[in-house]
């Protein structure tokens, strides 16, 4: 990675930490959530499952009703796409958005995706009302935003997604541990510490991350 992308990434990195107790990005964090939640569902369907729903609540809480088929390997895969669908969107999104010369594409992505999600899986109240809100504003700023400030705009989504879900794995798997986290559930059906799934699980979030980075216009 040359210099200036270098030090451009770490000028978002520094932004992301100094806003991070801010209400300025708190749709952000539920952002992330949502896309944890999404993550379930997405694997939840590689698995052959069925989703009834995602839900996201005003205390960045959030859930994934579905179906899951019997067998270890689907729990596993379903109870894993969580923490690294999280990080798989916003690796994707630094990737996307470092390979592109504007960042209109990347919003418009993630509003079409919003939008998807809004109609296959958001049931309750909350969960339609922010869904379809952060839907709108990324394809109002795909519309409004000059190439320079969207592609900005872009590559902050995939850095601040990023953190929180390094933030989310470190949080609620390693320095919280609780039998109804992910890692938790794992752990009751493989008898594998949950430690060793959390573990896991950073590993290869921060091997995503560092992938998307290598591989994108960024160096």
């Amino acid at each position: 990675m040359r210099l200036a992308p270098l030090l451009a990434l770490a000028l978002l990195v520094a932004a992301a930490l100094w806003l991070w107790d801010s209400w300025t990005v708190y749709p952000l964090k539920l952002l992330v959530v949502h896309f944890h939640e999404s993550g379930h569902a997405l694997a939840t369907w590689l698995a052959g499952g069925r989703v009834d729903s995602i839900a996201v609540d005003f205390a960045q809480g959030g859930v994934t009703r579905s179906r899951v088929p019997a067998g270890l390997f689907p729990h596993v895969l379903v109870a894993s796409g969580g923490y690294l669908g999280s990080m798989g969107f916003g690796a994707g999104i630094l990737y996307w958005a470092g390979r592109s010369a504007s960042g209109k594409s990347v919003l418009e992505g993630l509003a079409a995706f919003l939008v998807v999600a809004l109609g296959l899986w958001a049931r309750d109240g909350f969960t339609i009302f922010f869904t379809a809100a952060m839907a709108l504003l990324f394809a109002v700023l795909a519309r409004v935003l000059p190439p320079k400030w969207s592609r900005i705009t872009a590559l902050f989504l995939g850095v601040f997604s990023a953190l929180y879900a390094l933030w989310d794995i470190r949080d609620d798997l390693i320095l919280r541990q609780s039998s109804r986290s992910d890692a938790g559930v794992l752990a009751a059906a493989t008898g594998i510490p949950a430690l060793f799934w959390a573990v896991l699980w950073l590993g290869l979030a921060c091997l995503v991350l560092w992938l998307a980075l290598r591989k994108s216009a960024l160096r």
